[in-house]
């Protein structure tokens, strides 16, 4: 089955629930409920769940939840959901960086190995732009849901939710609750009362989070990394730029990042860099300073690259015919193509090539900041 969901720009084929789930898999339940209950979460009505939980909350998860008596066999049937929805493949325990299931979060390893590991399950599942990603931090340790929310801050796109499920306050931490069922259920309270689960009243609150994947990297969205190494990564592009320039390892150090681009391109951006002042493309169509151009670059390239055989097959041509408009407009696209890759749009866009003016009068520099 399906789901189809639009709104006035885009349609998604695939909504994807992500349940931190501790010892009280109700949270799964509840969530479930309450989106498919309230109308201004209709477009998030899931394709599938997933299920985060340490090996214990795996265990909780099984004894109550799955199984042809399951209370998610159960929820399924009152509510014609279909249970495909969530399966086994979909239940990710807890790992450490050796590979081996967690079974309580209790050390400060524990806590990064669970940091690390729900940030790349969540980097995953954002990873299709045909899909929303609906994140409920309501269950499990509080450390779990607090670097969900976080993880969803640096990875969630403008489609994706976060929320916190609330259900009435005589109903929590019932083992026989699980979900407003549509006929009468009765089940006892903490302090004896019974109560009717028909009655449960539940909401749905939704959280809002900073979205700041524009801020990482192009690897930072792809490869598998720690959660000190992204946060760190996306604080770069936050902070006053620096950049430096490094000549002898042909490198640019762009706020501590360090970026290597191919040789000509280097080269390129470090005579831009050198020359101070936009080089327009109107002077690319005088032939003298085509040819100044040309010259001033070939000398730094030379310089750059000791004259080995590349730097002969890029100069030549050049010194021969001079830089033309096309030639450099060539590099520079390519030079502020490998900086976004490398560093993210919000932090590369500020050492980019800038290009100002018109298109038939522009004009390319490269900014200056302090170190």
């Amino acid at each position: 089955m399906i789901w189809l969901v639009t709104n006035m720009q885009k349609t998604y084929t695939q909504n994807i629930l992500l349940v931190f789930s501790g010892m009280s898999p109700q949270v799964v339940t509840g969530t479930l409920y309450a989106v498919i209950q309230d109308v201004k979460f209709k477009d998030y009505i899931p394709t599938e769940i997933h299920l985060v939980c340490t090996l214990a909350g795996k265990n909780q998860a099984n004894k109550m939840l799955f199984g042809a008596k399951g209370q998610f066999a159960k929820f399924c049937k009152d509510y014609s959901f279909p249970a495909e929805t969530l399966n086994e493949k979909n239940i990710h325990v807890i790992q450490s960086r050796n590979g081996t299931p967690l079974t309580d979060i209790r050390t400060a390893e524990d806590n990064e190995d669970m940091a690390d590991f729900v940030l790349n399950l969540i980097r995953e599942l954002s990873a299709d732009p045909d899909s929303r990603l609906h994140v409920s931090i309501s269950g499990g340790r509080k450390t779990m849901s607090f670097f969900g929310g976080y993880a969803l801050s640096l990875y969630g796109r403008p489609q994706d939710l976060l929320t916190h499920v609330l259900v009435s306050d005589n109903y929590e931490f019932i083992p026989e609750y699980f979900y407003p069922t549509p006929d009468t259920k009765i089940v006892q309270s903490r302090d004896g009362q019974k109560l009717d689960a028909k009655n449960a009243i539940v909401e749905l609150a939704s959280i809002p989070f900073l979205r700041l994947r524009d801020t990482l990297p192009e690897v930072a969205l792809i490869a598998e990394t720690g959660f000190n190494d992204v946060l760190r990564k996306s604080q770069k592009s936050l902070s006053r730029p620096t950049l430096l320039v490094d000549y002898e390892n042909h490198v640019l150090v762009c706020s501590g990042e360090t970026l290597k681009l191919q040789r000509v391109l280097f080269g390129v951006y470090a005579w831009l860099y050198e020359h101070g002042s936009p080089v327009s493309r109107l002077d690319l169509v005088s032939e003298t300073k085509s040819i100044q151009h040309a010259k001033s670059f070939s000398k730094l390239y030379e310089k750059l690259f000791d004259r080995s055989i590349d730097v002969e097959r890029t100069t030549t041509p050049l010194l021969r015919y001079g830089m033309t408009a096309k030639w450099l407009e060539e590099k520079v696209s390519r030079i502020n193509k490998a900086i976004g890759v490398g560093l993210g749009s919000n932090l590369g866009e500020k050492f980019m090539i800038k290009k100002v003016g018109i298109k038939s009068r522009q004009s390319y520099v490269v900014e200056r900041f302090e170190n």
